[in-house]
């Protein structure tokens, strides 16, 4: 009797755990279903043979992408331009039913790492066909920056008169934030439906998933660059791979700092400790529930020279093998003003893709570029078919490490700050 027992005890986990893959296989066919859908509709292809009368039906939202963050006087940097704004307009552009158009500003900057998916509608196209079928779209007269009543009133409805839609900067992950089922955003049942399908992950990874998700479907890194990184990745590409990984992005947004520290000393030494200690949390942590005897690797990531000295002589680490991807050698203080220190252009994209590969990562609390790789991180981790979380972060004044969940206080308070609400176009709504 015991040995039946046993015997289906046995059936039923397997049974438990086939029923959890296939359903998993299902949400996954399901999102891809829905942006296949999307693209089949939307995409330069589809605009280009489309009728007149239906092109000029169509309504647009406006993203501008670029890699460099000395193209905004606010020095706003690509975490927040990839890793926000472009995820954040593409779903929008999905929920409302409007051609997703993207003003990529490319230049030297990129490297030539990062390029458009072929799907992908560009500002300057779509400029090209209007005023071809007759119907130009004005961008300085018709693009509106409605994200004050995005944020504030969370209502998609306002928007269906405004054509070309410019919504510039969100911020984390607002979409989800705002539309989800515990705050008031207003979606009708056939729209809060494709919300719940590209937000589909029952696991606390379902923002970073869904953005990572747009994000990969928006963005193709290039060959140039995984020619580059090859050698620097190549642990992480094999099958049953002899190593564990884990990666950290040591952001400490003081450029004046930065100028003025040597390259010879650290004045963020206690920050940069607190990255050490995390990781060596993460690495126990692994040894306990997974093979102890696989080889550490770790990827460092920084937007100062003297934190990656730091953490590669570290003696937590004295036995990983500590890389970071491809960089010009910084030789003096001067090399490395800024907020975004000496590697903000085309050497942050290589960062992006190396780091987005690894077991675990660990990022700095409140920065959008640790954002943009957590979010593909998580998207990586749950194509493996992992459901735990592997994403972590320090924050600068505080001891320890803490798991990264989706947060919804920044957002709201940015939601329900009067000073955002106070435009002239949301005033009474």
């Amino acid at each position: 009797l015991l040995k039946m027992v046993d015997k289906l005890v046995i059936l039923l986990l397997i049974i438990s755990i086939v029923t959890v893959v296939i359903a998993e296989e299902c949400r996954h066919c399901n999102i891809e279903k829905l942006l296949s859908k999307y693209k089949a509709e939307h995409s330069i292809q589809i605009l280009t043979n489309e009728s007149s009368a239906d092109l000029c039906q169509r309504k647009f939202v406006h993203n501008q992408l670029y890699c460099s963050s000395s193209k905004e006087a606010n020095k706003i940097g690509i975490g927040t331009i990839w890793g926000s704004n472009l995820p954040n307009n593409f779903a929008i552009s999905i929920l409302l039913n409007r051609t997703f158009v993207v003003e990529f500003q490319m230049d030297d900057d990129c490297g030539g790492y990062i390029a458009l998916a072929d799907w992908v509608v560009t500002y300057d196209q779509i400029m090209a066909l209007t005023k071809l079928r007759g119907c130009p779209l004005h961008g300085s007269k018709q693009i509106e920056p409605l994200l004050p009543c995005f944020q504030c009133h969370q209502d998609l409805n306002h928007t269906v008169n405004d054509r070309f839609i410019f919504m510039n900067p969100w911020y984390w992950q607002s979409v989800y934030n705002i539309y989800h089922p515990h705050n008031d955003g207003q979606l009708s049942a056939s729209t809060r439906a494709i919300y719940n399908t590209l937000y589909s992950n029952p696991h606390s990874a379902t923002a970073f998933e869904g953005a990572g998700i747009l994000i990969e479907h928006a963005l193709t890194f290039t060959k140039t660059l995984k020619n580059l990184v090859k050698s620097t990745i190549e642990p992480l590409r094999k099958k049953n791979s002899d190593f564990f990984s884990i990666s950290m992005h040591l952001r400490h947004q003081d450029g004046g700092a930065n100028l003025a520290t040597s390259l010879d000393s650290n004045q963020y030494a206690s920050y940069d400790s607190q990255f050490v200690k995390c990781f060596h949390e993460i690495r126990q942590r692994f040894a306990i529930h997974a093979n102890s005897k696989k080889k550490c690797l770790l990827y460092v990531a920084s937007d100062r020279p003297q934190s990656l000295l730091f953490v590669r002589n570290h003696s937590l680490v004295a036995d990983c093998d500590v890389r970071a991807a491809p960089r010009a050698t910084v030789s003096t203080a001067k090399e490395f003003n800024g907020e975004h220190g000496p590697w903000s252009g085309a050497t942050s994209i290589l960062d992006v893709y190396v780091l987005a590969h690894t077991d675990w990562f660990i990022g700095s609390r409140g920065s959008s570029y640790s954002l943009l790789i957590n979010n593909l991180v998580m998207l990586n981790s749950v194509k493996k078919g992992r459901s735990d979380n592997p994403l972590y972060e320090v924050t600068m004044g505080a001891e320890g490490c803490k798991e990264v969940l989706p947060a919804t206080a920044s957002d709201n308070a940015y939601r329900n700050n009067p000073g955002i609400c106070s435009s002239a176009k949301c005033a009474g709504k």
